[in-house]
Order: C-alpha cells, then sequence, then structure tokens
C-alpha cells in the first residue's frame, strides 16, 4: 500500500500541469528518441571498445576496471541478456531517466516554462546527444545518479521522516541513489559539498539535534550498506576486484 501511494504521487506530479504540458512534453520525448534512436546501431569508437572487451567474458578481461565495480556489472549482465554489441541501449536507459529527472527537477525548482526549455536543451543538444549514446560512465550513467539524489533530497521532508511513510520513501530513495552513485564512480563525492549546502540553507532556522541525529543515521546507514553492498556484488560477480577502484585513489595523491 505504501508503494503504491508512492508510485501515485510522483504520477500525480508528473500529470499535474494540464493536457498542454502533457502534450509539449510528450512531443519533447519524442525528439529526444528521434536524435538518438538512429544512432543505437553505429560501432563502437576509440574507448568504447575498452568497455566492450573488458565486460565481455571473450577477451578475459573482467574485473580490469578501475572503477567501481557497479557499471562493470551492470554492463556484463546486460551484455549477456541482449549481446555485447547492443550496450549502447544501456545507455540509452540511463538517459531516459536523466529525461525525466530533468523535467522533475526544473518542474519543482523553477516552474513549468523552466521544466520545457530544459527539456529543449537537454533533447537537441549536439554534446547531450553523444553523451546519451557512448558506452562511458560520465555520460548518462553518473548523471542519472546525480539527479536522482538531488531530486530525491529535495523531495525529502527531513522532519517528517520519523511520522510519515512518503518522507521514509523519499529518504531510502535518496540512500539508494548516493550508494549508486558511490558504486559508480569515485567522483560522484563531488555532490557532497552541494548537498551540504543545500541541506544547511534549507534547514538553517530549524536545524536542532534531531534533524542532525537523523542526517547522522543516514550517513551510518549508508557507510553499512555500501559494505554490504561490495560484498554481494563480489558474490554475484567474483571476477570483481572490490579494492582496485580503491587503489586507483592514489593516482590522485601528491
Amino acid at each position: 500500500m505504501a508503494i503504491k501511494k508512492y508510485l501515485l504521487s510522483c504520477w500525480r506530479f508528473f500529470a499535474s500541469g494540464g493536457k498542454k504540458e502533457i502534450i509539449a512534453v510528450l512531443g519533447l520525448f519524442v525528439l529526444f528518441l528521434i536524435f538518438r534512436l538512429p544512432l543505437l546501431n553505429f560501432i563502437y569508437h576509440q574507448d568504447e571498445h575498452k568497455w566492450a572487451r573488458i565486460v565481455n567474458p571473450v577477451f578475459n578481461l573482467q574485473g580490469e576496471s578501475v572503477h567501481p565495480p557497479l557499471t562493470e556489472i551492470t554492463f556484463y549482465y546486460f551484455g549477456e541478456l541482449f549481446g555485447y554489441d547492443h550496450l549502447r541501449w544501456l545507455i540509452l536507459l540511463f538517459a531516459l531517466g536523466c529525461f525525466w529527472l530533468v523535467f522533475a527537477i526544473a518542474r519543482s525548482q523553477y516552474g513549468k516554462k523552466a521544466a520545457l526549455f530544459s527539456l529543449l536543451l537537454f533533447a537537441v543538444i549536439p554534446y547531450n546527444v553523444i553523451a546519451n549514446i557512448q558506452i562511458d560512465i560520465d555520460g548518462a550513467i553518473l548523471p542519472f545518479w546525480i539527479l536522482l539524489t538531488f531530486w530525491s533530497l529535495t523531495r525529502l521532508d527531513w522532519h517528517a521522516l520519523k511520522s510519515s511513510r512518503t518522507a521514509r520513501w523519499w529518504g531510502a530513495l535518496l540512500l539508494i541513489s548516493i550508494l549508486g552513485g558511490l558504486l559508480t564512480k569515485l567522483s560522484f563525492i563531488l555532490i557532497f559539498p552541494g548537498a551540504a549546502v543545500y541541506f544547511w540553507r534549507r534547514y538553517k532556522p530549524k536545524l536542532n539535534y534531531k534533524l542532525l541525529s537523523r542526517l547522522l543515521l543516514l550517513l551510518l546507514s549508508l557507510a553499512v550498506v555500501l559494505s554490504g553492498a561490495l560484498w554481494l556484488l563480489h558474490e554475484v560477480y567474483p571476477e570483481l576486484s572490490s579494492v582496485r577502484f580503491l587503489q586507483y585513489t592514489t593516482h590522485f595523491s601528491a
């Protein structure tokens, strides 16, 4: 029942703009697809071959990625199910998520016109079109987790965490999105200063011990779940070296 109410609340948000806005958004969504679908069968180019070789068991390079493990595992299982020549489709799925998150964030923060204009830019800008079908982390996968983190952060009412199921669902989604980002690329940590500033500006007048304790509980839960997720990922993908991406951080030390 709680999940049903949560999904209904999301649907009401997207469907509350009236027929004209819905038609405009759907039109931009079609435009988004028109610019990308014809490119999905292009041959892999330059660094795209690296990912295709790492995740394909034929080349015996599994576990060689220096990045956190989630992307490699996702590529691997998608390739096993649909073929390693179709990895661009996976990137497009993340890009579709980015499309709707861009709309949701822009609409909630800046209004309908800003949301539609943001979608237009997202759909037609050439660099974004390339990023949405390119086999890598930075083009669509990492932005998806960043946008999902910001969206759930803005929707979460920290004061209502104890009394509201909806708030707890948004809290769970925030935890999942942060976890997904950290398991995708180390540079995801750059979102934390911005999130901290947002949290401070939003809750500064009502900042108290209870609110800080809930934030601390979220951080502790994140640490526990992250450790468990690394263990679980190693179990489902034995080729994974869980510490390889941590060793990679030494490349950035003086």
